[in-house]
């Protein structure tokens, strides 16, 4: 059964091959080390980071995992900081009135 087969059957509340399995985000260091690939230095892993669809297509096929995630990276209006691996974490927030709403500066549809 394919991924595409074995979703179907189970929103059509049949008893596919199998449970379908999804995973919407996967940390940079262990994509890197599924694809073979050198582990992300702390500045890298402390920005945004995006996969490319030939990445995800690849994570899956390794995984099994019948999806693949894309990241549509949106603004974030909090302090951003970094842990002590490297990893992003987000803090305070820039929102806090209605004023505050002008900071906001959005990407054009």
């Amino acid at each position: 059964m394919t991924s595409r087969e074995r979703v179907l059957c189970a929103l059509k509340n049949s008893e596919p091959d199998r449970v379908p399995y999804f995973e919407h985000d996967i940390d940079e260091v262990i994509v890197a080390q599924l694809l073979g690939r050198p582990v992300p230095d702390k500045l890298q892993l402390a920005s945004s980071v995006s996969r490319s669809v030939e990445d995800e297509k690849a994570v899956s096929r390794i995984l099994k995992r019948d999806n693949i995630a894309y990241l549509f990276p949106t603004p974030i209006f909090a302090d951003k900081g970094q842990g002590l691996d490297g990893r992003l974490f987000y803090g305070e927030g820039h929102l806090r009135t209605e004023a505050d709403l002008d900071k906001m500066s959005l990407p054009d549809p």
